[in-house]
């Protein structure tokens, strides 16, 4: 028996090729872009700066990093603990990403890091 001929895009809308359906969950699974990084997280686990600023996601870190002052950044990191690398371990579930800013000493380090990996999974 011959190998059936796969149904090229180019065919009539009629042809009784199946319809492809997803899902939003499906669809995002299958994205290149981890939804994780760039979705909000609920309110309540959300991270509050000790300033009272709320931050939901991890582009709200990265702006929050450039504006804060050194001593909102420091009350958050100290050298016996890292808030924000707690908060992505315990909330977003990446410990990659939560070991590599547990090691950032500075608001710039630690923002470098953060976008780069972030581009990184934006390229997977």
């Amino acid at each position: 028996m011959a190998p059936r001929k796969k149904k090229s895009i180019s065919e009539p809308k009629g042809s009784k090729a199946p319809k492809k359906t997803t899902t939003k969950k499906a669809a995002a699974r299958n994205s290149k872009v981890n939804v994780t990084f760039f979705s909000d997280v609920p309110n309540d686990v959300g991270f509050g700066l000790c300033d009272g600023t709320q931050l939901l996601n991890l582009l709200e870190l990265s702006d929050a990093l450039l504006r804060m002052s050194d001593d909102v950044f420091f009350y958050h990191v100290r050298h016996d603990a890292n808030d924000f690398s707690n908060w992505i371990r315990d909330i977003h579930k990446d410990e990659k990403l939560a070991g590599i800013l547990s090691l950032c000493q500075s608001r710039e380090e630690m923002n470098h890091y953060l976008l780069r990996y972030l581009l990184e999974q934006m390229k997977k």
